[in-house]
């Protein structure tokens, strides 16, 4: 998959209130990957997958509950 498809399709999906457009490109690029699209979700407070986003997916779910 090349860059410019992820932004085409990304570009193409309507984006939920209330969630930034980081956490719809990484969702969006766990579907692709056949993934579940657990980023920054209620999931991922109990999640032992180690991913490349765990970083920022945790980090994202602590200043969410401040």
């Amino acid at each position: 998959m090349k860059l410019q498809d992820i932004r085409t399709f990304t570009y193409n999906a309507q984006p939920k209130p209330n969630v930034d457009q980081k956490t719809i490109l990484i969702r969006k690029i766990q579907v692709l990957r056949g993934d579940d699209p657990c980023f920054a979700s209620d999931k991922s407070q109990d999640c032992a997958e180690i991913c490349q986003w765990r970083r920022d997916c945790r980090k994202l779910k602590a200043v969410w509950q401040r």
